[in-house]
């Protein structure tokens, strides 16, 4: 009685343990993002500086991300050989590949579902942190406008006519003049001072030399003021086209860098799937014999 080794068929795929290939290729990826992701937090905290520990939690996560993904497509990659494919490397590495295949799919989809912030890794944190910064520039832009009628409104506070506040109509109208004043060009300033020195006069709130004075002390306290404003505005500014840059670099760097590894990853994943079909760890003979049949001798 002879013997006969019967090898899978190259061209045979074994849909079952692709499948059961890549369901172990993302268990293992999320459990091991988790744990990175983890370990990555602990170390973030240790970093004084926010921007920094953001920083420190971005790169550990996205390191421990790549790696994670590639012990994992290896892993599946291993199974799907092993499973589907064993004692044949040419077939063990196209099962890789296509489990590979699967996996990615698989993880795309579950992104869209929202489901796979895990398994697409946290690669974007340090997008996210850029865009928040700048957002937080941003919002912490001074409103010159809502700043400009707090100023308004203080100057005409003070103003009392024998220790008692202003008329109401006459309030609002040293605030609309006020308002001309600050918000005048150098060639409408006189006049739109003079008004406002004419009612303080006219009301009977203070002698002209005095309303005068007032006045001017309130024209210098505003241009200074503004011009904080607006240096502080600008630099608000500034910092979210800056934050606005990088977050669009660091995008492309990330996408880049998914790319990359995603490619890296169908090569741990053929890797495996060779590995897996020609009985690494498991020893090739046994692997050989599960497929050998007697013949009968001619």
């Amino acid at each position: 009685m002879n013997t006969s080794k019967i090898l899978p068929d190259a061209r045979s795929i074994s849909w079952r343990a692709i499948v059961g290939g890549a369901v172990v290729a993302l268990s293992i990826h999320l459990l091991l993002v988790i744990l990175g992701t983890g370990i990555s937090a602990l170390i973030a905290r240790k970093v004084d500086d926010s921007g920094a520990a953001a920083r420190t939690l971005a790169i550990g996560t996205t390191i421990s991300w790549t790696l994670s993904a590639l012990l994992a497509l290896w892993a599946g990659g291993f199974v799907a050989g092993r499973v589907g494919a064993a004692g044949n490397e040419d077939s063990g590495r196209m099962h890789g590949f296509i489990m590979w295949s699967a996996a990615t799919v698989g993880a795309f989809l579950l992104m869209l579902l929202g489901l796979g912030g895990a398994v697409a890794g946290t690669a974007g944190i340090a997008k996210g942190t850029v865009a928040a910064v700048g957002t937080a520039a941003a919002q912490a832009a001074p409103d010159i406008t809502k700043e400009t009628k707090q100023m308004i409104s203080g100057y005409t506070d003070e103003i009392t006519i024998g220790e008692k506040p202003l008329p109401a109509r006459t309030k609002r109208e040293l605030a609309a003049n006020v308002k001309a004043l600050v918000t005048a060009d150098a060639s409408q300033r006189p006049a739109a001072h003079t008004a406002v020195v004419n009612t303080l006069v006219n009301s009977g709130a203070m002698a002209a030399p005095n309303a005068n004075e007032t006045v001017d002390e309130w024209v210098k306290s505003y241009d200074t003021t503004k011009a904080e404003l607006e240096s502080a505005a600008a630099t608000a500014a500034t910092k979210a086209r800056e934050a606005a840059d990088s977050t669009a670099a660091a995008g492309g760097v990330a996408s880049i860098w998914i790319f990359v590894a995603f490619w890296v990853g169908a090569l741990a994943s053929v890797c495996g799937g060779h590995l897996g079909a020609a009985g690494w760890m498991l020893g090739r003979k046994a692997v050989v014999e599960v497929h050998t049949r007697p013949i009968p001798a001619t």
